[in-house]
């Protein structure tokens, strides 16, 4: 699973007024005011992709008024970013959708580029109830997924195996490709 990196913002203000109307992310936020905020790269992943993103943006799109615009961008913990978004404080900043479908905000893509955060899942050794692990495994990676994933902010990605395969439970070996 993945949950692609968005830029969530706040439909009351001007910017984000432009932003539901059309105007290209990378264009509103070169704009003179904007408030705009995305994590701290050194401690958190997602600070990590904002700055890939805008950067690799500001690259395709030969802008470097992007590229400059990143230096405004707040950096604020990850724990207070959708309260500051919601209560007005900021007029957007980056998420990955996954959170942002579950406060709720409104969000666009960060086309042309394309960043997200990877999931990974296993059943722990010892773990009191591996036959639950081995099903909730089993329905993530089962076709009919889909719908349940993209509701909640996630898509799904093919599944990659690392590891010993005779760790995998034989049930789950034909699934993640470890034979």
């Amino acid at each position: 699973m993945a949950s692609p990196l968005e830029l969530a913002y706040n439909p009351s203000s001007k910017f984000g007024n432009e932003l539901r109307h059309g105007m290209p992310w990378y264009k509103v936020l070169t704009q003179s005011g904007i408030r705009v905020g995305r994590t701290d790269p050194k401690l958190d992943p997602k600070g990590v992709l904002t700055v890939e993103a805008v950067n690799n943006a500001s690259k395709k799109l030969h802008s470097p008024a992007l590229a400059k615009a990143l230096s405004s961008i707040e950096v604020f913990p990850e724990t207070g970013l959708v309260g500051r978004l919601q209560s007005g404080q900021l007029d957007a900043g980056f998420f990955y959708a996954v959170e942002a479908k579950n406060a709720k905000l409104s969000t666009i893509s960060l086309t042309p580029v394309y960043k997200y955060a990877a999931y990974t899942v296993t059943i722990l050794n010892r773990a009191p109830n591996p036959t639950a692990g081995a099903a909730l495994i089993r329905y993530l990676l089962n076709a009919a997924r889909g719908y349940t994933l993209r509701k909640n902010g996630l898509t799904p990605i093919t599944p990659q195996f690392s590891g010993r395969a005779s760790a995998v439970p034989t049930g789950l070996r034909s699934l993640v490709g470890a034979h």
